[in-house]
């Protein structure tokens, strides 16, 4: 499922994992975000992808990082792994890009679970048409990517890809 939506905005596809029900609550977003081995990874990972199919590697954004980060914190807390979160404080991807104050003309979101390590996220993604779109779109400059393990040990990854204003 592909959604259009102001500014140009492109919304990723659906996770690549499946998705619980649970009630919603809000999460406090992060105040400062680190960049971690497992989102550096996956900014690596990701312009791999890019340079062997011949496109320009993305620039990491610590405000994409941030928005990554946030999301990745709200699906894990509520066990949604979905990309509109009508219960969480920044519940589509335009808030959290707001929430960081990045500027944007162009901007697309993917989100994984339970894989078992950076490289199988990646290597999901890439093997699902929709997500791959989004990490080898040539529109895309910049990229932010966040990552949290909850209670249980189940991993969730997001990446942020967009075109600054």
């Amino acid at each position: 499922m592909r959604r259009l939506f102001g500014k140009w905005c492109l919304l990723g596809l659906a996770s690549v994992a499946g998705c619980s029900s649970s009630t919603p609550t809000a999460p406090e977003a992060p105040a400062a975000i680190a960049t971690t081995a497992a989102t550096a990874g996956i900014v690596d990972l990701t312009n791999a992808e890019r340079t062997r199919a011949g496109r320009a590697p993305l620039r990491a954004n610590a405000l994409l990082m941030e928005a990554a980060q946030i999301q990745a914190e709200q699906v894990a807390l509520l066990g949604q792994l979905e990309h509109d979160l009508p219960g969480a404080r920044y519940p589509r991807l335009e808030d959290r890009l707001a929430k960081t104050n990045y500027r944007w003309t162009m901007a697309a979101e993917n989100l994984a679970s339970s894989q078992g390590s950076v490289s199988e996220a990646v290597e999901s993604w890439m093997n699902s048409p929709g997500h791959r779109e989004n990490i080898l779109n040539a529109n895309f400059i910049e990229i932010g990517t966040g990552q949290v393990v909850d209670g249980t040990g189940r991993s969730y990854y997001v990446q942020v890809f967009a075109r600054p204003d």
